[in-house]
């Protein structure tokens, strides 16, 4: 039987043009950082392309790792998520408020658009109303999921009509 060469599948993923949005992650990675390499396999996923063949190499260079019992658990091979020490729920929290604001600004921004004004999403060309849709489109753009979306303005609405009195 005849060697299959990976030539062109490796070709393919390394001429991705979403490949440019990954350094930050590569370099987090590099670093000690497992979620890098997790964040860059998910946003490939969820956008139904092949991750970066660095991403494609180092998961399984760790996958290995344990398969073949270098190392005892997914940890060692990986990396610890958080540094020993950190309280998970004030980085709950802290996470969770930082998405809070661009996700309801982007809405925001999504729900104001008119056809005819200047252009702001591709897929958007008329009108758009809250529902599942719009949770989808933009959690797609913020690489969660949609009820995740949604939970996330709810909340960041009703903070913002209780802070404006309403």
């Amino acid at each position: 039987m005849a060697k299959q060469s990976s030539t062109t599948a490796e070709q393919k993923v390394e001429t991705e043009p979403y490949d440019l949005t990954f350094p930050k992650w590569k370099k987090d990675f590099e670093g000690g950082d497992s979620k890098g390499l997790f964040a860059t396999i998910s946003t490939s996923l969820v956008y139904g392309r092949l991750p970066p063949l660095w991403a494609i190499c180092a998961f399984g260079e760790c996958l290995d790792r344990v398969f073949e019992a270098e190392v005892g658990s997914w940890d060692e091979a990986f990396g610890r998520p958080y540094p020993k020490g950190t309280h998970l729920a004030t980085l709950h929290q802290k996470l969770k408020l930082e998405f809070l604001s661009p996700i309801f600004k982007r809405i925001s921004q999504i729900l104001e658009w008119r056809p005819g004004d200047e252009p702001i999403a591709n897929w958007l060309t008329e009108r758009a109303s809250i529902g599942p849709e719009l949770f989808e489109a933009v959690g797609k753009e913020f690489v969660i999921g949609p009820r995740k979306c949604k939970d996330l303005y709810y909340e960041q609405n009703k903070r913002y009509l209780r802070d404006a009195g309403k």
